[in-house]
């Protein structure tokens, strides 16, 4: 799990293949004006990979969950 230390933070997962090269990334990226979070790390039986944060509209201040598989 990653953050982007950039002015618009975008949530990423990577995993590896035991060589250490990159097998896959999925990125959630919240859009202009907007923070992206990532605070929590799931694996359920299936070997499924969970990111759980949230998402912070910059101009309005609502935030709103978010879920990477």
């Amino acid at each position: 799990m990653a953050q982007s230390q950039t002015t618009n933070p975008v949530q990423a997962v990577l995993k590896y293949l035991p060589s250490g090269d990159t097998a896959w990334v999925r990125t959630y990226d919240a859009g202009i004006n907007n923070e992206s979070y990532a605070f929590d790390l799931a694996i359920d039986t299936a070997g499924s990979v969970f990111s759980i944060g949230y998402s912070i509209d910059t101009a309005t201040g609502e935030s709103y969950g978010s879920v990477i598989k």
